[in-house]
């Protein structure tokens, strides 16, 4: 089954998440430091 959701199918991520994810990876990591 194909879903339309960006999180549905981990192995067919749309080109634009990849840059969200970097984003978001870098805040956890600022918020993991405090």
């Amino acid at each position: 089954m194909e879903t339309e959701v960006p999180f549905g199918s981990p192995r067919k991520k749309p080109f634009f998440f990849e840059p969200i994810n970097k984003t978001l990876e870098k805040k956890l990591e600022k918020s993991k430091r405090q």
